[in-house]
Formats: structure tokens, sequence, C-alpha cells
């Protein structure tokens, strides 16, 4: 099983970010050439800066994805092109499509998509395709299904969500969470759910976790310690009120409204006692809904919600 995280350069620690993450992970998801295509020595350096055994993914240039969507034209190919050097450069066979929210699997968007598909045969690859625009129809998914099928593309979700459609060689999920986009940390519980069931697919073929939540990578840490030990120590070392003082300490800006908490720190766990877990959304729907001014604004209203409904 690879487990890892969306990108190395979030990774908080002294010395090279990719030689340290490379010590906790055996899987990177590289979403630098969704932005831009890096040089080829850049390339190289990723790398000779891992293990051997540890395995990148590419997540292709958002130009075929977002700006002109598997358009078969000559920039189009270059591109795909580039891409493929980089694969070959870091002894990876994904690579990875993911489309917006606005890009729809029409019957034209899927046209499209299979003559682009048609270029990428026969190149030793694992297409993979995270398709974010609904689907409007049973026959919507059915023609997507086939189109994967035909051009051996694999159906990327995030398990916590949505099961994929089809799966070609290796099953591979991007792990969001069940928040707004990607604010969300995995409870122990969902952490054993995504076990559950992904360890049994793991006796047919290879298996990917990628991690994207705001907490990546503690959750891929959870995760990765579970798969190998089937045990979970909590990276929360507060509990009770604490655990909670700690999440608002993270707050940057007030004033702030009671709905502004919960849209943007909601999502947060606290450890209530050692063996349970609740969001912090579960203590800001009690609080006062007004305006907070600071810190010890908000600490006081906390304190006294956790004496009255919680143990601590």
């Amino acid at each position: 099983m690879f487990i890892g995280c969306g990108g190395w350069h979030y990774f908080n620690a002294p010395g090279d970010k990719l030689v340290n993450y490379s010590k906790l992970y055996n899987f990177v998801e590289v979403n630098t050439t969704f932005y831009q295509l890096p040089k080829f020595s850049i390339v190289k350096k990723w790398r000779s800066k891992v293990p051997r055994n540890f395995m990148f993914a590419i997540k292709a240039n958002k130009v075929l994805s977002h700006d002109a969507p598997f358009q078969v034209t000559e920039s189009n190919l270059k591109i795909l092109d580039y891409l493929l050097k980089i694969c070959k450069l870091l002894g990876s066979s994904f690579l990875l499509f993911q489309t917006p929210v606005y890009y729809h699997p029409s019957k034209q968007n899927l046209s499209k998509a299979a003559l682009f598909f048609e270029h990428l045969q026969g190149k030793n690859l694992e297409l993979l395709w995270e398709i974010r625009g609904p689907f409007s129809s049973f026959f919507q998914r059915d023609q997507f299904k086939s189109l994967c099928r035909k051009y051996k593309v694999t159906h990327v979700t995030d398990i916590l969500r949505e099961l994929p459609l089809h799966v070609e060689h290796t099953f591979y999920t991007r792990i969001f969470g069940r928040g707004n986009g990607n604010k969300w940390e995995l409870s122990n519980k969902e952490i054993k759910d995504v076990y559950s069931f992904i360890k049994p697919i793991e006796t047919d073929r290879k298996v990917v976790v990628s991690f994207h939540t705001m907490r990546m990578e503690n959750d891929a840490i959870k995760f990765g310690q579970y798969n190998k030990t089937n045990t979970l120590l909590s990276y929360l070392p507060e509990i009770g009120v604490k655990s909670a003082l700690k999440s608002i300490k993270e707050l940057n800006q007030y004033p702030i409204s009671k709905k502004i908490l919960l849209a943007e720190h909601g999502w947060k766990l606290l450890q209530v006692n050692e063996n349970e877990q609740i969001r912090l959304s579960k203590v800001l729907n009690i609080i006062e809904d007004r305006i907070y001014n600071n810190y010890y604004d908000l600490k006081g209203q906390i304190q006294e919600i956790f004496s009255k409904n919680f143990n601590n």
C-alpha cells in the first residue's frame, strides 16, 4: 500500500523537505506540475532525494484539465509529451487528471476526452481521472464508465464521499474528507473505515491513498500507523477543554462571528477524553450567536460550555 499527501512543500521540518518527507511516507502526488512544468534538472533531483521504492504520481497540468480540457491541439500535445518525460524521469506510471466542478461529463466532452486518451494508449501509463463535475443521469455515468474501460482509465474518488465507477490496475483514492473542500481531518473512526474498505482490495491490486485534508500530514501518518500496527495513537496531546482552546488559539482573525467560526474552524477535531473525539462545530454550535472580539472573549464561552456539556 502506498500512502502519502498532495505535495511535500507544506511539510514543515528543518532540512530538505522532500528528503524528510520521504522518511515518513512512501508516496507523493506531485502537484507542482499542475501549475507549471518544472525543468527536467529539477525533476531528476527529486528522484535522487528519495528511496528507490518511493512512488510519485504526476498531476497533469491545468491547461489539459481546466483551460482547454482534453483538447487535442498541438500545444496540448506538447504539454502532454513533457509530462510523459517527467513520468519517465521519476519512474512513475501514474498520470492524474483532475477536472473541475464546471467540467460536465456531457456527450461532447466525453468524445473529446476519448480522442485525447487515444493518444495515451500503449504508453505504459496508469491513467487516473478525478471528475468533479456532477453526472446528470445514469446514462452519463454509464458513458463515462464505458470510456474508462475502453481507454484503461481509473476513476479516482474520495471514498469517504463516493465509490469509483471503474478501477483499472491500481485502486487510487484522494481523501479530502467530509467538509467543505478540504477543510477536514479524519477521526479515528474514519481512519478505520477507510482502512476496512481498502485493505481487502490490496490482496488483488496495488492501492494508493493520497491525503489532501487540512491536516493531511497527520492523517497520512495515522493511516500508515494503523496499516502497520492496527493501533491508533492520538496526535492530539490536549484533552477536554484544553483541546478546544488549542484549536481556537489557531485563530488569527478577530473580530469574528459565530457563523465564520463554524465555517472556517468547525471541522477541527477535539479529544474530549482518551476514547472520544468530536468536531469543534459541536462546541461552536452552542456558543452565543454574536461577534467575538478576541481570544479571551471566546475562551470564556468555551470553558463554560465544556463545564456544562462535556466531561473533561
